[in-house]
């Protein structure tokens, strides 16, 4: 009964549950435009017959036909809009594959990364021969630091460009990103690297326009603040102000996540929060009238929304934006605002205006840090009673902190395979001083021109920065600040927020039943971990991945070694190639780095080196030949299951198959296009079994299979 009395306060969940069911459900299944169309405007009629008709409104029966109407319109709502906007790449469109010539319209700034900037254009126009071909595919385009053009570039020029485009793909290294869906959601199919002849500007954006002037207001913040400050309180105070991340180390980065802290740096609903509660207690100064009232609201509204804008419109500064601007609004009309309803309408507007936030992880764990918040911080502030004022206001922000980690970590594990183990510690020394340096930070940017104000809130703000820098940088350096390797599947995700939530309601009305369900939850989540361990438990794998240089694993059991071929090239690896997929497997705790040119043996898993830098690797019988010299290593024909052909080897297929008897040719991504395109070839015409790395991802070996 609590729980659906709560719900019957929140009538935006009539509207917002369909939209992401609708949204999600059509991410997994592909249904017609055409039907979905259909499907919606019946349901619409339905709505305008049990709505309007008196004989159908004075119907009990039909009132709840309206609010199945009602769930079904806005279903299909969600799946159409989703459908609009995730239009796959057609056979009509790979036509751009083939062509050089092409109009395009940059959309955004160009982006600093480490060694290139890159730039995201819509494609208008591709020249083929003498037709011409219009299209709006979004192209990512990267351009080297060299080139002295990219400074004068901004959105709304438009570029001639004469570079072939690649379709933009995964590694297919197994446990990895899927990194193509993720940049098809935003709208980018294609990328290309483009030298400084192969694009000219043809016409100039508009100089004058409103997010022209907006970037040039932000440059103007970022070349006053790195100018005031040092560099790694710039790049911090960049980041926390107006939500500029392009100079924050990896060590920061490191430091802020392994301290809990990490939303400091991402402008969100903690910012935007303390903006709203600060212009709130000094406009009530002013009184409450009702015109007074008007006046400090629409201050208020018109400030945050300005500070967004500043900020770069993120969808968690829209997201919060959205509903501090819905509480403002509900004050002003005299109606005590629901916090939920005011998440949900935020949350409605972004996913109507793009349904793929719904897949953002920033949309999801902002929205469920508030919702925590909101749900579980008065439950928690509620199970200690203090008369302390000081102990009150320190139990509060532990509070508000346990609330928000109970609310995202179940996502952050599964996202991250990592937990922050000080994240109170951190958060209650943190948020203070983080709540000081924000206000001191834009009082500064905004009045630091005058004399006696700017070197004031200079002073203020740069020592609390650097108390910040201190906090993350001290807790990070404790000992067991986090615990890595963690993993939830989804089903484990699921209940373990089905025991959080019926867990707080347990604790405010003591229903036994509430209990049950909350140890239901728990034993299905153990269960599902039981079963995956027991399924890992003899699993032993061999896999080659996709890398620009050789690296491969073995897996067995829960314990894993990994291999390759350059001591510079360790730690990147394996972190951004396999510890996703040595995780999954309940390896990655007991993982040991080792190097190819050293022999191994470990059970059925063997390492040989063999002459000219050639290599023999034995997984469960089977013999896997890594080839980088050609030279003979033998006077008669050998056995071998498996050929790697490595860093372009200068040897044929024919030449391979009067040496040896193997099953099947492995191209690892060391060679060239060219070299590969030719040894595919030779294998077609001989029918030879072959694996292209490149294009068909990492070859992996299980003993299952083998078996």
């Amino acid at each position: 009964m609590e729980i659906i009395k709560t719900l019957k306060q929140i009538p935006i969940l009539r509207i917002l549950l369909p939209l992401i069911l609708g949204i999600f459900t059509r991410n997994l299944v592909i249904i017609s435009q055409l039907l979905l169309i259909l499907f919606l405007t019946i349901s619409f009629v339905f709505i305008i017959v049990f709505s309007v008709i008196p004989y159908f409104k004075e119907k009990i029966v039909f009132q709840t036909y309206f609010g199945i109407s009602i769930f079904v319109f806005f279903f299909f709502v969600g799946a159409l809009f989703f459908s609009l906007k995730n239009i796959e790449v057609s056979s009509n469109d790979t036509f751009l594959l083939g062509i050089k010539n092409y109009v395009v319209t940059i959309k955004e700034f160009p982006q600093e990364k480490e060694k290139t900037f890159q730039i995201k254009v819509q494609l208008d126009v591709a020249v083929d021969s003498c037709k011409i071909n219009c299209s709006n595919e979004g192209v990512i385009f990267y351009v080297s630091k060299a080139d002295t053009l990219i400074k004068d570039l901004m959105p709304g020029d438009k570029l001639i460009v004469r570079q072939k485009l690649n379709l933009i793909n995964n590694k297919r290294n197994p446990g990895e990103f899927d990194y193509k869906t993720f940049i098809n959601r935003r709208g980018y199919s294609f990328t290309a690297y483009l030298d400084k002849d192969c694009y000219r500007i043809l016409n100039k954006g508009n100089e004058v326009g409103l997010e022209y002037k907006i970037f040039k207001l932000r440059q103007l913040i970022l070349c006053k603040l790195e100018k005031e400050f040092d560099s790694k309180t710039f790049a911090f105070l960049s980041s926390m102000l107006i939500g500029v991340k392009d100079d924050l180390d990896e060590e920061t980065r490191e430091s802020f996540s392994a301290a809990g802290i990490t939303h400091l740096l991402a402008i969100s609903g903690l910012h935007v929060g303390i903006l709203y509660l600060a212009l709130t207690y000094l406009l009530a100064l002013l009184g409450n009238r009702f015109y007074v009232q008007l006046f400090r609201n629409i201050i208020i509204i018109c400030t945050l929304w300005l500070y967004a804008i500043l900020a770069g419109l993120s969808p968690s500064v829209i997201r919060a934006t959205l509903m501090f601007s819905a509480i403002a609004v509900g004050e002003l009309l005299s109606r005590k605002t629901i916090i939920y309803n005011s998440l949900g309408l935020a949350a409605f507007i972004m996913l109507m205006l793009n349904p793929n936030n719904l897949f953002e992880v920033g949309f999801q764990l902002s929205f469920l840090a508030v919702l925590g918040i909101v749900f579980f911080q008065p439950k928690i502030n509620n199970l200690v009673v203090l008369k302390n004022k000081i102990l009150k206001f320190l139990w509060s922000l532990i509070s508000v902190s346990i609330a928000a980690q109970l609310a995202t970590f179940p996502l952050t594990v599964y996202y991250f395979h990592q937990f922050p183990n000080y994240f109170i510690i951190g958060n209650l020394l943190a948020i203070p001083l983080f709540f000081i340096n924000l206000m001191s930070g834009l009082i500064y940017i905004a009045f630091g021109w005058i004399p006696v104000v700017g070197p004031v809130f200079h002073f203020l703000t740069e020592l609390i920065a650097e108390l910040i820098l201190k906090v993350s940088a001290f807790i990070s350096g404790l000992r067991y600040s986090v615990t890595e390797g963690l993993f939830f599947s989804q089903l484990q995700v699921v209940f373990i927020y089905a025991s959080l939530f019926f867990m707080a309601y347990f604790i405010s009305c003591k229903r036994v039943k509430y209990l049950q369900i909350v140890l239901l939850s728990i034993l299905m989540v153990f269960g599902f971990n039981f079963y995956e361990l027991s399924q890992k438990k003899g699993n032993k794998t061999f896999t080659l991945y996709n890398n620009k240089t050789t690296l491969l694993s073995y897996i067995n059991g829960f314990h894993s070694y990994t291999f390759t071929d350059s001591v510079n090239e360790e730690g990147e690896n394996l972190t951004y190639v396999m510890k996703e997929h040595l995780i999954q497997q309940k390896s990655f705790k007991k993982s040991t780095n080792l190097y190819l040119n050293t022999n191994f043996e470990y059970g059925n898993f063997c390492v040989y080196n063999l002459p000219y830098e050639n290599k023999l690797i034995v997984f469960e019988g089977e013999k896997i030949l890594f080839l980088k010299n050609s030279k003979h290593l033998h006077n008669q024909k050998l056995n071998v299951d498996y050929i790697v052909l490595q860093d372009n080897v200068e040897i044929t297929i024919e030449e391979i198959l009067q040496d040896f008897n193997v099953k099947k040719m492995i191209f690892s991504t060391t060679n060239s296009t060219k070299n590969i395109f030719m040894w595919i070839s030779e294998c077609d015409k001989l029918g030879v079994l072959y694996h292209s790395i490149s294009a068909s991802g990492a070859f992996q070996l299980t003993a299952q299979n083998l078996q």
